[in-house]
């Protein structure tokens, strides 16, 4: 019998351990995908729990991701430009 509240101590130190983990990463997934204005993703996160491993996917292969920008920094600078000089 006392083994089993040994074990129950144990158990529920790791079921916190547990809730930090997943609080954690649901923090900063849904911080991002509000950030990012990625609603579906921000409902999904929020609804689901996956002991974060859907949210540690989102970060890292979602958020993460550059949006593919047609121009380049320099090249709106110059378009600016010939705009300015065209008027």
């Amino acid at each position: 019998m006392n083994n089993f509240f040994m074990f129950a101590g144990w158990g529920m130190f790791f079921f916190f351990l547990l809730i930090i983990w997943v609080i954690i990463w649901k923090g900063i997934a849904l911080w991002l995908a509000a950030r990012n204005n990625h609603k579906i993703w921000f409902i999904i996160i929020l609804l689901i729990n996956t002991i974060s491993i859907l949210e540690i996917i989102y970060i890292f292969a979602v958020a993460m991701k550059k949006p593919n920008a047609k121009k380049t920094l320099s090249e709106e600078i110059k378009f600016g430009e010939e705009e300015k000089t065209i008027e």
